[in-house]
């Protein structure tokens, strides 16, 4: 299962198992596809159920209090996760630029 906001890049999505549900959960100014507490509630309970669930953020969303909010469910429900920081936009200019 992936769990995906609208700032993840379609390429990203594509390196993904191809048979892994997909399921849009992104936000943009007044129009949220899913509430933030519906969203960590379904990572958890997706979770529980035995399934190996991916929550792909885009830029720094981790640092915009979403992803905090959804580590705090997981761990306050006993559910074990792993988190697996990107790579900014900074690091990767820089490291693109290094191989130019």
């Amino acid at each position: 299962m992936v769990l995906y906001d609208r700032l993840v890049a379609r390429e990203v999505l594509n390196l993904c198992r191809r048979d892994a549900e997909r399921i849009y959960v992104g936000k943009e100014r007044d129009n949220h596809t899913m509430p933030q507490e519906d969203i960590n509630r379904l990572l958890a309970r997706l979770a529980r159920e035995g399934k190996r669930v991916v929550a792909a953020q885009g830029r720094g969303s981790v640092h915009l209090r979403r992803g905090g909010e959804e580590i705090e469910t997981l761990a306050e429900e006993g559910v074990p996760f792993q988190v697996v920081p990107g790579i900014t936009a900074a690091s990767g200019c820089a490291s693109y630029a290094a191989f130019r």
